[in-house]
């Protein structure tokens, strides 16, 4: 791991907790999913968002993404954003959405 990235990994490996990290250490949350409703992990994730009243955006296909993410980014003052979503193997094309939609965000 880099140095300059300031990482540290949780003391078990469960993912709950990997997760509640993640949005703790963050100032916000973008949650990527190609399913309008959010299930397991990534539910898990806006729980704990809520839980810790930290910003947080749902992002999916059915919604103007680009758009909605430029406003929640200038909306939040964020040095920290977590990116958080669905893994490949339980929503194929997942990574392609998302670098789609970040680098149209961040015009890449």
């Amino acid at each position: 791991m880099a140095d300059h990235y300031k990482l540290s990994e949780t003391p078990s490996s469960d993912y709950a907790e990997r997760t509640e990290w993640n949005v703790y250490d963050s100032d916000a949350t973008l949650i990527f999913s190609l399913a309008s409703e959010l299930t397991g992990g990534s539910k898990l994730t806006q729980e704990f968002c809520i839980k810790q009243r930290k910003p947080c955006l749902h992002i999916h296909p059915k919604l103007d993404a680009v758009r909605l993410v430029r406003e929640f980014l200038k909306r939040y003052p964020i040095k920290v954003l977590n990116i958080a979503g669905s893994r490949a193997s339980k929503e194929p094309g997942i990574a392609k959405f998302v670098t789609l939609i970040l680098d149209q965000v961040f015009r890449i």
